[in-house]
């Protein structure tokens, strides 16, 4: 397992994290998640991280990842991971299907599965 030190939340956090890393901070809260099963995906429209964990057999959270806290050995489209986190509010304004939600996504933990 991976234990993440470098959290995006965190104020000291590297500045590319995400592009609005103060908006990260202050998003509030939506849910926290321990030891999920999930599938890294590389945005080709924003080039973000994102892991995608199923909420039934039609939807999907997508939580958004700051790439400093995906380990460069997980950043590969179609990796199965196992992670631990808080996912935060996100508005992007794009339409998706019903049941399918973008989120931030603070990891505490990934690793390979």
């Amino acid at each position: 397992m991976v234990l993440l030190a470098a959290g995006c939340d965190k104020d000291d956090g590297p500045a590319n994290c995400w592009p609005k890393a103060m908006k990260v901070r202050q998003a509030p809260v939506v849910k926290q998640v321990v030891d999920a099963d999930g599938i890294v995906w590389l945005d080709n429209q924003t080039g973000e991280y994102f892991i995608s964990s199923p909420t039934s057999m039609d939807s999907a959270d997508s939580g958004y990842v700051c790439e400093n806290d995906l380990p460069e050995s997980l950043r590969i489209s179609g990796q199965r991971v196992v992670f631990s986190g808080t996912y935060k509010a996100r508005e992007t304004g794009r339409a998706l299907p019903v049941g399918y939600k973008d989120y931030y996504l603070v990891l505490a933990t990934v690793s390979a599965r």
